[in-house]
């Protein structure tokens, strides 16, 4: 009985991350790049996790290397956008596993985009995930390892 328990589990486990999947796409706005950061970004996608914030990954659309998702509702994963326009040198950073973002806080949730980088990366984290700052530990160790810090 124990072990039919278990293998239950497991379809049922299996049958939510099918789900997940098969779930319509998230339309993300890939950024305009050059094909430097384009690079970077593609070094980077062949190394997202396959969740973020226990969320399982999506599809997304149009397909991408400087665009991804997971969950639903989305986290966002946007590679080599723009410096925001509300960044000053005074400006607060949130460090994450050595890693430096930048926070706008939104009706809806958080954006989140790194400085300090070759590439910039922007993570949008619904409030459904609080706290949203979780969703980018794995983010983190990715562009750490992926995009040397610049002064």
């Amino acid at each position: 009985m124990h072990i039919r328990l278990l293998a239950l589990i497991g379809v049922a486990a299996a049958s939510a991350t099918l789900l997940a999947a098969c779930a319509s796409p998230v339309a993300v706005d890939p950024p305009q790049t050059s094909n430097e950061v384009k690079d970077v970004c593609l070094t980077m996608s062949r190394q997202l996790p396959e969740s973020v914030a226990d969320q399982a990954k999506r599809n997304v659309e149009p397909l991408d290397v400087r665009t991804a998702a997971w969950g639903d509702p989305p986290i966002v994963y946007r590679c080599g956008v723009e410096t925001p326009e509300d960044l000053t040198p005074t400006s607060v950073l949130a460090s994450v596993n050595g890693v430096e973002w930048f926070t706008q806080e939104h009706t809806d949730g958080f954006v989140f985009t790194t400085v300090k980088r070759s590439v910039n990366v922007q993570m949008t984290v619904p409030k459904a995930y609080s706290p949203e700052a979780t969703a980018l530990t794995e983010i983190s160790d990715l562009i750490k390892q992926s995009d040397p810090v610049t002064n």
